[in-house]
């Protein structure tokens, strides 16, 4: 029979009050249900526990209402434009109509919203542009019409003037404020319109006027680009007198002689090579090739 000795009978004790000890702060410990799943205030301090709310599994159709905000066109579609109020649409039948002369009449005795864009976004300002009438331009601005609101066909006014060779309009639009370097809804910049339509005295205007003909428009083109794009040697001739270098690159690493080849403009391409342009890269060479065999006694 073994008898214990005085330092087992302690040691026994020890660990019998150890476990006690345990025990009692095990009990303390409020169950896993009972907690919120937050940090609580105080250490000491115990929080019902709140369950998740369980979404029910849906039967049947969704509910008509949450797609009232479809139904309406949705976030991310343009914003409607204005209703025409009864003067805005008696001024804007006769800017249709090309009544200009009773447009200008009635604008002088009335007064129209002329920020006011109809049903397809044409403001009275850029109807007004687009038919090259200074006088009525001029009433328009003096009576507040918006120099940077874009309207017929998403163009800003000076833009707009710019692709319709309206010089005097595009004048009197920058002795109103307007900015060259405001671009319209389709990414092109006034400098870049008057470039692809080949007007020399729009583009030295926006060049005196400050025009980056370094700036990108949306398709990553330079000014240079674009004019050679449509064999605008006139306007191309303009930007090199003005310090443009032939081997500008757009933002895709490119040139002018890439452009008018991606165009197929073989004009634009012989201009170009005349003057020295180099091939930018292996793209633009078959490009070329592929020019070159269009036709016999090409320049290229």
């Amino acid at each position: 029979m073994l008898i214990p000795t005085q330092a087992g009978l302690r040691a026994g004790v020890f660990i019998a009050l150890t476990g006690t000890c345990c025990l009692q702060a095990w009990a303390q410990i409020p169950p896993m249900r009972e907690h919120d799943g937050h940090a609580l205030r105080d250490q000491h301090e115990r929080s019902s526990f709140v369950a998740p709310e369980v979404v029910p599994e849906r039967k049947g159709p969704m509910p008509e209402h949450l797609f009232q905000s479809i139904k309406q066109g949705g976030p991310w579609v343009p914003a409607p434009v204005g209703q025409l109020g009864p003067v805005e649409r008696i001024f804007m039948s006769l800017l249709k109509s090309g009544a200009w002369k009773d447009a200008k009449a009635f604008l002088k005795n009335d007064s129209p919203d002329l920020n006011l864009p109809n049903e397809i976004g044409d403001t009275p300002l850029t109807l007004a542009i687009k038919a090259g009438q200074l006088d009525l331009v001029r009433d328009m601005l003096r009576k507040g019409a918006d120099i940077a609101q874009f309207g017929s066909g998403g163009y800003a006014p000076l833009a707009l003037a710019a692709f319709t060779r309206q010089e005097l309009v595009l004048k009197e639009l920058l002795r109103h404020g307007a900015r060259v370097d405001q671009y319209s809804r389709h990414g092109q910049l006034p400098l870049h319109l008057a470039c692809l339509v080949g007007d020399e005295r729009v583009v030295q205007v926006l060049l005196d006027a400050g025009a980056d003909p370094a700036a990108f428009n949306l398709s990553g083109r330079h000014a240079l680009a674009e004019a050679a794009s449509n064999g605008q040697v006139g306007v191309m001739a303009l930007l090199l007198a003005q310090g443009v270098s032939i081997e500008l690159r757009d933002q895709h690493k490119l040139t002018a002689l890439h452009a008018a080849a991606a165009a197929q403009n073989s004009e634009g391409v012989a201009w170009l090579r005349q003057r020295g342009a180099t091939v930018p890269g292996p793209l633009t060479q078959v490009l070329l090739d592929k020019l070159a065999e269009g036709g016999a006694g090409s320049p290229l």
